[in-house]
């Protein structure tokens, strides 16, 4: 099985799809790999490209204050997206085919 750091590595060169051609950055997932609890988002936008991260922009904003209201942080939760790549646009991943 591989490790969590391999699986980012591998997500971070990845260029198995025309996602990667316009990206500035992959975003793998990251927290706590034992965390009871999830978040899913669909894809990476303008600021998790950016910066390489899960849930930085606006969406990472709520989601930080959500967090809070339930007194955890992001570090008790994993956080990551279906697609690792952001697309053009921020349009739906499938029409790229």
């Amino acid at each position: 099985m591989q490790s969590l750091e391999q699986i980012n590595l591998l997500v971070r060169n990845c260029t198995d799809c025309p996602l990667s051609n316009g990206r500035t950055n992959s975003v793998p997932g990251e927290g706590n790999p034992q965390a009871d609890v999830m978040f899913i988002g669909e894809g990476p936008g303008y600021y998790e490209d950016l910066h390489g991260r899960p849930f930085v922009g606006r969406a990472g904003k709520l989601l930080g204050r959500l967090l809070a209201s339930i007194n955890l942080v992001r570090e008790d939760v994993f956080i990551a997206n279906m697609v690792k790549c952001r697309p053009p646009g921020n349009r739906d991943p499938a029409l790229l085919r």
